[in-house]
């Protein structure tokens, strides 16, 4: 186990995932324009906005009055979401999806419990660990599940991406395996799939036009986050107030984010190819067609 400073540890963190991270989900708007604007033609940004934006809002309300309740789905969510890129059963999905999740839960409860307690202040670590070893009996099982799995249904290539996920998440502190693995695999393989589908023939042009178009979304996110950290941080500790901020935001947007891809594949609204990058259609001539 490798033990570095929490404050670097936790801004190298929140740096990566404002980022890396974020960049996967900064389409949402082209999305929300192609589903919405046959409906609502030029006003359909404002539609977007505040579906979006009301949605975020119930999640952040429900982390205030009902955080066990929150923490659940946003754990349940999570597991969901990060599964739908691993081919199988919905069971299937939400074992080597929630790996991310219960793994650390498994191996580091008294980290875990650490960031949680910066998550929810009004719970302490002490009395997370408890709740938290409540469930290791559970979660023996699905490290038993997660490994037969791997080793009768899956190929040695398709286990290589799980197995050193999972080592990382064992060996490294929890914010830096979490990082690594929603950084490094779950968000390169959405810009990956979203570049090809950008440009079918050169997804390496096609990850810049993604990378343009993300953008302002992106660093909307990064920007509110720092606002919010440097605001609340002048009246306590910058490194709970950045785990709050990130945690909280990331569960803010993934809601509506897994909520708006989920009715955009039902109504089959395709924003691709990308045919404009909005503000930065002035930087076009650099940009390969």
């Amino acid at each position: 186990m490798f033990h570095l400073d929490p404050l670097s540890t936790t801004i190298g963190f929140a740096a990566t995932v404002g980022f890396v991270g974020m960049p996967h989900g900064g389409l949402d708007h082209h999305f929300g324009r192609a589903l919405l604007k046959p409906w609502f033609g030029r006003s359909w940004m404002v539609a977007f906005g505040t579906a979006y934006l009301l949605v975020a809002m119930i999640i952040l309300a429900c982390w205030q009055w009902i955080p066990v309740v929150a923490l659940i789905v946003f754990f349940l969510l999570s597991a969901y979401h990060f599964g739908e890129e691993i081919s199988g059963s919905v069971p299937k999905k939400l074992l080597f999806g929630g790996m991310p999740i219960w793994l650390p839960i498994l191996v580091h409860p008294v980290e875990v419990s650490e960031i949680l307690a910066d998550m929810i202040p009004t719970w302490t670590s002490s009395r997370i660990v408890d709740y938290l070893m409540l469930t290791r009996p559970l979660f023996m099982v699905f490290c038993v599940l997660f490994v037969t799995v791997l080793f009768f249904e899956g190929s040695v290539e398709s286990a290589i991406v799980p197995v050193l996920s999972a080592a990382a998440i064992i060996l490294l502190p929890t914010l830096i395996g979490f990082t690594i693995y929603f950084c490094g695999i779950h968000s390169t393989r959405e810009l990956a799939a979203l570049s090809r589908r950008q440009n079918s023939t050169d997804p390496a042009s096609g990850l810049i036009r993604v990378l343009f178009a993300a953008a302002p979304l992106s660093l909307a996110a990064v920007a509110l986050t720092i606002i919010v950290t440097v605001f609340f941080s002048s009246q306590t500790e910058l490194r709970p107030v950045l785990v709050q901020a990130v945690f909280l935001g990331l569960s803010a947007v993934a809601v509506p984010h897994m909520l708006l891809h989920a009715i955009v594949r039902r109504r089959r609204a395709d924003p691709f190819p990308l045919s404009a990058l909005g503000w930065t259609a002035r930087f076009r001539r650099g940009v390969p067609a």
